[in-house]
């Protein structure tokens, strides 16, 4: 059937994340539960956004999201049912805008005279599916589909432009939006605004580096007006501005090459791309430059991890950009590659930078079912049963349709409590933090917070019995934070623990 090549990546993907739907529900009680506490985070602020409020908890400003826009987008759905499935269907919807700009770029890298032309189809689709990560973006729950989205329509844009010499007008949104959606994306804007400005759409660049670098402007002095720093805490907490050295740079840098699957892919394309733009001095090969700053931006100052959904959207970009800049170096390569090289070059790919990918999607219901037996659980105890402020130090779940204070320890909604994580020479700062705002109970992880205050209370952990995915050892550790509380807690835990799913258990301390 002529074009079959084209719908393989877009059904394959279809299947997976249905079939993964399934396993998620399944494996979480006949509830869809996404795989990490974060976009709980989102569902919290989105909460309080649209009461006016930019903060998780009411009366306190704070901002834990990374992403300027996307809270924004949840606040529509914050009072219908579709509040809790919401970040999923608007990924499942950057899902298909993904495909559809793949779909174009494939129309430039493969000639249409190549015998094997849907092989090339069928293993662009498969490739994109694998190294995008794009089984397991969709049930995170965040902005990273649509961030990827964005960067594959950026290419799609500035190829067309590359056709006809006129700019798309959605391409200037896209660049727009890059940014908004992540900050990481400031290094697609640039890349992507200086090439329309050195081709001569320098009308084009301009608007879109005004108006995505001046919305970034724009929200910092939101954020400063409130008392916040200009960037969000979650991105202070996650670049680690106020804990690392030179040297903690350096590692980060090496770690990204030798620990993380995914992470030599951005630098990896980069280099790629100089080495052909030197070789070939002719004007194709100045395009390679756009993919090369993106790769090698991402590499100094972008993150790796974490379910595999920071370096996506650079992986995708860089990728496709070396690959439509080879296109153009050489319009007949895919014509001339025989279809075992193709195969046996698909398959080094694959395994030499998806394998760490696969694993996640394997393992995706698991770690659904680490957050249904843990955040779940603290925000069923916090609200059915405690009914008053905690500490903690995954926010998400428990701040989310919880009025009741949440006082973040690891600091995503507190500065104060990141400073003074990072810096404070000993935990008595918790106790400060607690005192402060009333707070009798404690809910940590013991790998994150290996030291506690000395006069709070070992209570207990829940525990998580099944295979760990996102909850370092299975263990939420319990404490009261004060003198007399620990009695009061007790009869909660214990009538608490009655409703604990299967695979869930409270190991409560004797008196």
């Amino acid at each position: 059937m002529r074009g079959w090549g084209r719908w393989v990546g877009p059904l394959l993907w279809g299947m997976a994340v249905a079939v993964e739907l399934v396993l998620v529900v399944r494996a979480c009680g006949g509830r869809f539960v996404y795989l990490l506490d974060d976009p709980y985070i989102h569902l919290a602020l989105a909460e309080n956004l649209a009461s006016g409020h930019h903060g998780v908890n009411l009366g306190e400003a704070s901002s834990p999201s990374s992403s300027l826009i996307w809270p924004w987008l949840l606040v529509p759905f914050v009072h219908t049912g579709l509040a809790e499935l919401a970040p999923l269907c608007l990924n499942l919807l950057a899902g298909v805008a993904v495909w559809l700009g793949v779909d174009r770029v494939g129309s430039r890298l493969i000639d249409p005279t190549s015998p094997s032309r849907e092989a090339w189809r069928a293993a662009l689709g498969v490739a994109v599916l694998v190294l995008g990560n794009l089984t397991v973006l969709p049930l995170l729950g965040m902005e990273h589909t649509l961030h990827v989205a964005l960067g594959v329509w950026v290419l799609v844009g500035l190829a067309e432009e590359g056709d006809t010499g006129r700019v798309p007008p959605w391409l200037v949104a896209a660049l727009v939006l890059e940014p908004w959606v992540r900050y990481e994306g400031v290094g697609v804007l640039v890349a992507g605004a200086g090439w329309l400005a050195w081709r001569g759409h320098r009308g084009a660049a301009f608007v879109a580096g005004l108006l995505g670098l001046g919305g970034l402007v724009a929200y910092s002095a939101v954020l400063l007006g409130l008392g916040l720093d200009a960037l969000p805490t979650s991105v202070h907490v996650k670049a680690g501005f106020a804990e690392r050295g030179l040297l903690g740079v350096v590692k980060r840098l090496v770690n990204s090459l030798v620990e993380q699957h995914g992470g030599g892919v951005p630098l990896g394309g980069a280099l790629i791309a100089g080495a052909l733009a030197l070789r070939h001095r002719v004007p194709e090969a100045r395009w390679l430059v756009v993919p090369a700053t993106v790769g090698v931006g991402h590499y100094l100052v972008g993150r790796y991890g974490w379910y595999g959904r920071y370096e996506i959207y650079a992986t995708l970009f860089v990728g496709l950009g070396v690959a439509l800049g080879i296109a153009r170096l050489d319009p007949g390569l895919t014509r001339r590659v025989p279809l075992p090289a193709l195969g046996v070059g698909l398959w080094v790919l694959l395994a030499g930078f998806g394998a760490g990918y696969v694993d996640h999607a394997l393992h995706a219901p698991d770690a659904a079912r680490n957050i249904h037996r843990n955040q779940a659980q603290l925000h069923r105890f916090v609200v059915d049963h405690l009914r008053g402020p905690v500490a903690v130090n995954d926010l998400g779940w428990v701040s989310w349709r919880n009025e009741a204070y949440v006082l973040d320890l690891w600091g995503l909604a507190s500065r104060e409590a990141y400073l003074a994580r990072v810096t404070a020479q000993d935990p008595a700062w918790m106790a400060a933090l607690a005192d402060r705002h009333d707070v009798p109970v404690a809910f940590l992880f013991a790998t994150w917070f290996p030291e506690v205050p000395s006069d709070w209370t070992h209570l207990g952990a829940l525990v998580d019995e099944g295979r760990v995915e996102v909850v370092p050892e299975g263990r939420v550790e319990i404490w009261a934070t004060r003198r007399g509380a620990a009695d009061a807690l007790r009869p909660l835990l214990t009538a608490w623990a009655e409703g604990l799913p299967p695979g869930a258990h409270l190991e409560l301390d004797a008196p």
